[in-house]
């Protein structure tokens, strides 16, 4: 998950979606938040922590 929120922070925050879309449209807008929700479900797709728990 570090290594999935440096990867996107780098791309929301570089002029990476400048370069790739018209900044006269909306859609950089679009393209950082649809960068935010794939973190989201990336975040939610993560095991739970089992670190302490006693084993069944």
């Amino acid at each position: 998950m570090a290594a999935a929120n440096r990867i996107f922070g780098v791309m929301t925050q570089a002029p990476i979606i400048p370069l790739c879309a018209d900044l006269s449209t909306s859609a950089p807008n679009y393209i950082s938040g649809s960068i935010f929700l794939v973190c989201s479900g990336l975040a939610l797709m993560l095991p739970r922590e089992t670190r302490g728990k006693a084993a069944l």
